[in-house]
């Protein structure tokens, strides 16, 4: 990474809101400062994938029921969601409140072990999650359940196509303490100031491994679009239908 000055300027269309902007970056590490100037939350490029392929696959998205996990409340992809979909419905994770509570505006949801009722979305989103996740199979199973027939899960993750295997950083154990197993790694995290733990890096095997987890039909892609402002590292967004 390396600060730009003066900043990149790249003219297009963003997903997010719809419109003809100008894409800024202020670091080389577009992924996190390839900001859209017409966005009032400034969308990010995993943002406006997301929403791309949300868009291709499911054009009628507006009237769907949408879950999203560790939803960003006040980011461009939250915000888009929470006022143009029928019905949003936001959660996060802590662990040391008890499941289906309201925190701060979304409620609170294991992933692995969710509350909700089989059948109860029309979609399902998680941006940057799975990383995070103790058994990524309980949560592609766990949403399965949750999705209605023909629904979507949509996900991005980091994902390291140079790596043939997956690899485990961290283990939550039962007892509540955490086993690291290389150099912890956080990523930001709207609920804490520590950050969330990477549990995992994932390698080439992710999408053969999400084909075991659950029997989703799922579509992987890779998205360089730059009239979108779609550039930079880890733009795979992940589209499983049930």
């Amino acid at each position: 990474m390396s600060r730009l000055d003066p900043p990149e300027r790249f003219p297009g269309y963003c997903p997010l809101c719809e419109a003809a902007t100008e894409f800024v970056a202020y670091d080389t590490w577009y992924r996190d400062y390839l900001t859209c100037g017409t966005c009032a939350a400034g969308s990010l490029p995993r943002d406006r994938a997301m929403m791309h392929m949300l868009q291709q696959f499911m054009p009628n998205w507006r009237e769907a029921e949408i879950h999203e996990s560790s939803a960003a409340i006040g980011s461009a992809l939250s915000t888009k969601l929470a006022t143009e979909s029928k019905l949003y419905f936001p959660t996060q994770y802590h662990p040391a409140i008890y499941a289906g509570a309201w925190v701060d505006g979304a409620q609170n949801e294991n992933l692995e072990e969710q509350t909700f009722s089989d059948g109860s979305f029309d979609v399902v989103i998680a941006l940057d999650v799975l990383e995070h996740v103790n058994e990524p199979s309980k949560v592609m199973r766990e949403v399965y359940r949750t999705l209605r027939p023909g629904g979507l899960f949509l996900f991005t993750t980091p994902w390291e196509k140079d790596i043939a295997t997956s690899v485990r950083r961290a283990e939550y154990l039962p007892n509540g303490n955490v086993r690291h197993i290389l150099e912890p790694d956080y990523h930001f995290n709207p609920v804490s100031e520590q950050g969330s733990l990477v549990v995992f890096n994932f390698g080439r095997d992710l999408a053969s491994s999400v084909a075991q987890w659950a029997p989703f039909n799922t579509y992987a892609a890779e998205i360089i679009a730059p009239h979108y402002g779609i550039m930079g590292t880890f733009t795979d967004v992940f589209v499983c239908r049930k």
